[in-house]
């Protein structure tokens, strides 16, 4: 049989994440997780097997992937980066789920590409080498180990086991979930606190309209009341159906209860009554989330905000966001 030429490579990549308060530059140390054990799995790309693992050594933590391609090394490295971001959004998410102290502590591992190593050699192949191929997800079996410094710098460690099935990569094919999960990663890290805000609030926006059938309201006005609108400006108004189409979509989406009580009984309805904000409890309602939209509100009419002002929004936010999947992920596989 004939034999066909390709490369074999294998790729290290650090994974890094900021180990320090991403409101000043005082770095803590300790903040880290490490892998309990090394696991490996398997996907396929281009019908060949890439295998991928995640250890630590040394203290550090790395991703390594390696197969057999018939891309060049930038062609192969741009095939496995969504891969292993993947990895990253996902250790990210249950890294923080743990995480005591979001107000000061919003870690995001990331691949550190810069310092990747890369071996490489040519190997000849049996070009039916790829039959009988199967698709594998990826799971990781991660422990993850972190000194989390409180407001009063009183520091307590905590070792989190975080189980294969809480990084199901899977879970990044259902819509929702991806696009709360890649938001969250975004604000994750030393993103500027505005556009953490930003970020954080999409999410909120996306979950009032994905999941509007849970907000609990009614139409303001009825279709009859709506008619009589309509006739009352053009019976009496001078131009009067120019004017009521100006004001037509406002009562169209007029309802009988105002924004954040539609976003309060949505939260309420994924079972989110309260958060945990510095290690209390803060319950939600109506006020707490009237803060968030009018923040938002000011920030996008460029009104001048503080960045002080957002630190406790930014926070209440991210528990949101990780809350908000949560249940993403629950609703998902049930």
């Amino acid at each position: 049989m004939d034999l066909k030429r390709q490369i074999e490579y294998k790729v290290v990549v650090p994974l890094i994440h900021n180990q320090y308060c991403v409101y000043s530059d005082e770095k803590d140390i300790s903040f880290l997780y490490e892998m309990a054990d090394r696991y490996s799995n398997t996907f396929f790309f281009d019908n060949q097997c890439i295998r991928l693992d995640v250890y630590s050594s040394d203290g550090k933590n790395y991703c390594s992937i390696s197969g057999i391609s018939e891309r060049d090394e930038n062609d192969f490295i741009k095939m496995i980066k969504p891969k292993v971001r993947d990895l990253c959004i996902m250790i990210s998410y249950v890294f923080n789920r743990t995480n005591g102290n979001l107000v000061n502590l919003q870690p995001r591992v990331e691949p550190d590409w810069e310092n990747k190593i890369i071996e490489s050699k040519q190997v000849s192949i049996k070009e039916d080498l790829s039959e009988n191929k199967q698709t594998s997800g990826l799971a990781f079996s991660i422990e993850a180990l972190s000194v989390v410094p409180l407001v009063d710098n009183v520091a307590i460690l905590l070792t989190t086991q975080i189980k294969p099935e809480d990084l199901e990569l899977s879970c990044l094919e259902n819509e929702s979930f991806s696009f709360v999960a890649n938001e969250l990663y975004t604000a994750l890290g030393t993103e500027n606190v505005r556009s953490k805000y930003f970020h954080l609030f999409a999410i909120i926006e996306y979950c009032e309209e994905k999941y509007k059938d849970k907000d609990c309201s009614t139409k303001l006005f009825s279709l009859d009341e709506t008619e009589k609108i309509h006739s009352f400006f053009v019976d009496t108004i001078e131009d009067g159906e120019t004017k009521y189409n100006r004001i037509n979509a406002t009562i169209a989406r007029s309802t009988n209860i105002g924004r954040s009580a539609k976003l309060l009984n949505i939260l309420n309805a994924m079972n989110i009554q309260e958060i945990i904000l510095k290690g209390k409890a803060m319950p939600l309602d109506t006020g707490v989330l009237n803060k968030l939209t009018d923040l938002r509100g000011k920030l996008f009419h460029g009104n001048d905000v503080d960045n002080r002002e957002l630190l406790q929004p930014v926070s209440i936010l991210f528990e949101l966001a990780i809350r908000i999947l949560d249940y993403i992920k629950d609703e998902s596989t049930h």
